[in-house]
């Protein structure tokens, strides 16, 4: 009798673990294989945490005396258990573990701030907050930034990190000031690389932001530091920077797919935790959006060729509107407006978009592609556009008053940010400050460059 119990409870407890594999796996049988694959990719980083810059990133507010990638480990491990309990809930790294954390100490360094004016200022901010500035200049040198699945629950603590990264740039600044242009672009390029790299490969929602943000701040302090000493622009080594600085943006840097990929995971794991949650309505969309996303990226693609054509673009509307992201009338009228635009510009027709500007143009319409295309187009492509040809035309000797000129002799790619503005570098001010803050410009002036060296034992001596 007493088997025949046993045996009967067994027998219920393997239907049970049966019955709920079944329900667990009967919600991915509507999922598609590309869902899967997603679903089944490695959760955990294949980065060691000392090459990983997210590590560093959590930790970087960590105690004098501690290490930020020991301390990114324990606050991604805390975070881990966390979540394997059930508990899905956004918490700052700071809230994870019981550690006084470091704080940016003064006031928030601005970036149109006169550097020569507040020369004692910055130097007291460097000082009041030497560690967390080296600890900046530290990150930079990293070269992947991978969060993992386990850790997109963390909230990063970025304000004190976007003020050491404003003490940098103005630092940045005021060293060009004092006559190390050069030294002071390759501290704006470090910063670039690194931004754009973490751009490019987080799946994390608030990189994508900070991206766009980030790419802006590199050209305020390039056009300041060219704004004010554009002898620069001669220089082999500063313009091989900031051609770096202004490079086009990878489609990985514009692409959010990885975003809604990786918030599609969350979904998939709340679902499967008890208790039920409230959001699980997400599920659905957030799977439309990862794969909508999926295919606006790849009809996205060929606009960055020569040889796109109108057809291209219907393909993005049409998956746009597959993706029921904008209404059809909305649709029409954004299409509209690319047309109308195209056809107001002389130098281009509809059946063909080789030329930047046509294919800038359709883009803006098509309204805010997956939230935050315009404003990644807009500061990854034609504020850098707009500085690299004005880079160009410092090195060139090119004056204001020739500007137009110049302009007219380039390939029309590179017109094409100037074609319905005059240039000015007001206007350039304003276009990258997105403000009324103008730095003044002292234009070099060939006649009253000396022809002798400074110093006077360095002068040749004049043959007899």
């Amino acid at each position: 009798m007493k088997l025949r119990t046993v045996l009967i409870l067994l027998l219920l407890i393997v239907a049970l673990i049966y019955g709920a594999s079944w329900f667990l796996t009967s919600k991915e049988k509507d999922l598609s294989p590309e869902s899967l694959a997603w679903l089944q990719a490695p959760e955990e980083s294949t980065l060691s945490p000392a090459r990983n810059a997210h590590y560093y990133l959590l930790g970087f507010r960590a105690p004098a005396a501690s290490d930020p990638v020991t301390l990114g480990q324990e606050i991604s491990n805390v975070n881990h258990q966390r979540m394997a309990e059930g508990d899905f809930t956004a918490s700052f790294s700071n809230q994870l573990v019981d550690t006084p954390f470091l704080a940016y100490n003064g006031d928030l360094l601005l970036l149109d701030m006169d550097v020569i004016a507040n020369a004692d200022f910055i130097e007291q901010a460097r000082e009041r907050n030497a560690l967390l500035l080296e600890r900046y200049e530290t990150l930079l040198a990293y070269t992947s930034f991978e969060p993992g699945k386990d850790n997109l629950c963390i909230v990063h603590d970025t304000e004190d990190l976007l003020a050491c990264r404003n003490l940098y740039l103005v630092s940045a600044k005021l060293k060009a000031a004092q006559g190390q242009g050069v030294q002071a672009i390759e501290d704006v390029a470090r910063d670039s690389a690194f931004w754009r790299m973490a751009t490019a490969q987080s799946n994390m929602f608030l990189f994508k932001i900070l991206g766009k943000d980030t790419a802006l701040t590199d050209m305020v302090v390039v056009v300041d530091i060219l704004g004010q000493h554009p002898e620069l622009a001669h220089d082999t080594r500063a313009m091989e920077l900031i051609m770096d600085i202004t490079a086009p943006a990878s489609p990985e840097e514009l692409d959010w797919t990885p975003v809604y990929v990786q918030r599609f995971r969350d979904f998939v794991s709340i679902a499967a935790s008890p208790p039920p949650y409230e959001n699980f309505g997400e599920f659905e969309e957030l799977r439309d959006k990862a794969f909508s996303s999926s295919l606006i990226y790849s009809a996205l693609k060929p606009l960055y060729s020569p040889e796109a054509t109108i057809n291209d673009l219907q393909k993005l509307f049409a998956c746009r509107a597959q993706a029921s992201t904008l209404p059809p009338a909305e649709l029409e009228s954004a299409f509209a407006a690319c047309e109308q635009g195209l056809a107001e510009n002389s130098a281009w027709s509809l059946d063909s978009l080789t030329n930047p500007l046509g294919r800038r143009l359709l883009l803006l319409a098509s309204d805010n592609y997956l939230g935050h295309l315009k404003e990644f187009h807009m500061r990854y492509t034609v504020v850098p556009r707009i500085v690299r040809v004005w880079a160009k035309a410092l090195a060139a000797d090119i004056r204001e008053e020739g500007f137009q000129d110049y302009l007219n002799g380039l390939p029309l790619e590179e017109q094409d940010p100037f074609t319905h503005a005059p240039f000015h570098y007001e206007t350039l001010q304003q276009a990258v400050y997105g403000s009324d803050v103008i730095v003044p410009i002292t234009w070099p002036d060939p006649d009253l460059t000396p022809d002798t060296p400074d110093d006077p034992d360095q002068a040749e001596t004049p043959q007899q």
